[in-house]
């Protein structure tokens, strides 16, 4: 983590998700990010079982974000998706995080994932939820999937209305791209449609 904060101070914080598992451009931090999973891919059985069952918040956060590391499996996306509904908001942040990457990699994965609990936490008031929620429902949605869509419209219209608006394009890009799926903007256009004008459309749309 502190590789990756000096990539990211650095200005060389660019990530290749193809893998299943994020890698940055920066050569130091990618080369701990590799150093990670070879541990990871050896002691597996150990990160799912402190994610699972330790008490220890801080260590179940680190095997959130170990298990983005492991081998792709039904049972590591399984505990990720677990994890991803824990008490510890660190602990949802880096499990939601490796589902993102995962989902990116492989859109196929989206089906694996059940959509209830995460959608509503879109509306649990915590920004870690809002921000990384938002960013598994930008990849899931990519493939504009009826019943998913209309799913986030009939439970989390609003949620996602108020993060299209905020003003950081960093932080609002993902809700106003799932928006724009819902209003059935042609994914050409959503980078260059305004916050509004697709907020309109998907209001116009029954």
């Amino acid at each position: 983590m502190e590789a990756w904060g000096q990539a990211v101070q650095n200005g060389n914080s660019g990530e290749d998700r193809s893998r299943g598992y994020s890698l940055l451009e920066d050569p130091a931090a990618r080369a701990k990010q590799l150093a990670f999973r070879e541990v990871v891919l050896r002691e597996e059985k150990n990160v799912l079982t402190v994610l699972a069952t330790s008490s220890n918040n801080e260590q179940r956060a680190i095997a959130a974000e170990a298990l983005g590391y492991a081998r792709r499996s039904a049972r590591q996306i399984a505990a990720l998706v677990q994890a991803g509904l824990d008490p510890d908001s660190t602990v949802r942040n880096n499990a939601m995080r490796a589902l993102v990457v995962l989902v990116t990699a492989d859109p196929k994965i989206g089906a694996k994932i059940p959509t209830g609990p995460f959608i509503s936490l879109l509306s649990s008031g915590s920004w870690v939820d809002h921000n990384k929620v938002s960013l598994l429902f930008e990849a899931m949605t990519r493939s504009r999937d009826p019943q998913l869509l209309r799913d986030l419209r009939a439970q989390a219209l609003d949620s996602l209305v108020e993060m299209a608006r905020w003003r950081n394009p960093g932080h609002s890009g993902a809700a106003k791209m799932i928006l724009g799926r819902i209003a059935g903007i042609d994914e050409s256009m959503l980078e260059n449609t305004s916050a509004e004008a697709i907020v309109a459309a998907v209001m116009q749309k029954k």
